[in-house]
């Protein structure tokens, strides 16, 4: 994907913050990324993470048992497990199991320009949203913010589990 956007390797790792050892055991099918480096790479190429971890053709009839389907992990904090990626024209979803132990927090790097997160709270106590602005959640709250600015995901006082939708302008952002 970087290679047929014309992304140089070295721009790459420059604008994503993620060395280039590490990008070329990527590329080479090879490593363990972390959510932050994934959505590091994604943010700089202006694609959506799914495309960074799925097959683009879904087949017709999905089931998605629990325990099933690409997992991407922050060490020791944040988890999310894509469930399934919708797109249409004018926008990409991707819809995502998220995960949170207590006491854990963590911190995202703005997004690309026009990408929101909508995260529906299934138990625990969530605080999430901007750095500036954010929001306090409970068990059936729903919230919706601008990924585009640097925002946070926080556990303060018990383990969390909710459903976080990305939602990206347009199916190639760019």
């Amino acid at each position: 994907m970087r290679a047929a956007r014309g992304v140089p390797l070295a721009m790459l790792a420059r604008e994503s913050g993620v060395a280039r050892a590490t990008l070329y055991q990527l590329e080479a099918g090879q490593g363990n990324p972390t959510l932050e480096t994934l959505f590091s790479i994604a943010s700089v190429l202006r694609v959506p993470l799914s495309d960074l971890v799925t097959d683009s053709a879904p087949p017709p009839v999905r089931v998605l048992r629990a325990g099933e389907g690409t997992s991407v992990q922050s060490p020791g904090s944040m988890s999310a497990r894509l469930i399934r990626r919708f797109e249409s024209s004018r926008l990409v979803l991707e819809l995502y199991e998220l995960a949170l132990p207590a006491h854990t927090r963590t911190d995202a790097h703005a997004h690309p320009s026009g990408v929101f997160e909508h995260v529906l709270l299934a138990s625990g106590v969530l605080r999430a949203g901007g750095v500036s602005s954010f929001e306090t959640l409970h068990p059936g709250d729903y919230v919706c913010f601008r990924a585009d600015l640097p925002h946070f995901y926080e556990a303060p006082d018990s383990d969390v589990v909710g459903t976080l939708i990305m939602e990206y302008p347009g199916p190639s952002l760019s």
